[in-house]
């Protein structure tokens, strides 16, 4: 059963940060960062900077005793487990997130159309002007039609 309305291999493509989490303690972290932030889910940033305090406490003491390896190890087990939780919540946000991103075609043809539909207050006031002149010919001259003046 699928998470999203997307295929299967995209599910599994977009779910390769696991891997990370398979390092035990050593590279468990980046997977939560990564989800956080291509989603934007803070959450998950705290949750990889929690899992990272092992490996930060390894390297600042520059030994590796018993509590440490214990600790990058348990934060592992613990990674692998919360990251199997989150992957369908971080793929529905994903998939959210690239398809609010992208614009249909009715939206484009609006963007791209924009501009024959657009009106500015000279060509209004032409347009008026022009209307006046149909019923009443005995004006000396009609207004002469500029056009849109566009600064770059």
């Amino acid at each position: 059963m699928y998470v999203t309305n997307r295929s299967k291999s995209w599910e599994i493509v977009n779910s390769a940060f696991v891997i990370f989490t398979f390092f035990l303690g050593f590279a468990n972290w980046f997977a939560f960062l990564y989800c956080g932030y291509l989603v934007k889910c803070k959450k998950w940033i705290y949750y990889s900077f929690l899992y990272a305090i092992p490996l930060i406490l390894t390297l600042i003491m520059r030994k590796f005793t018993d509590i440490t390896f214990y600790g990058i190890i348990m934060s592992g087990i613990i990674s692998i487990v919360h990251i199997f939780k989150i992957r369908e919540d971080f793929l529905i946000k994903y998939d959210k997130k690239l398809s609010e991103s992208r614009l249909s075609n009715t939206d484009i043809d609006k963007l791209i159309n924009a501009e024959s539909n657009n009106t500015n207050l000279s060509q209004n006031i032409e347009n008026v002007n022009l209307k006046k002149d149909t019923f009443n010919e005995d004006t000396e001259e009609k207004p002469k039609i500029q056009g849109r003046k566009i600064d770059f």
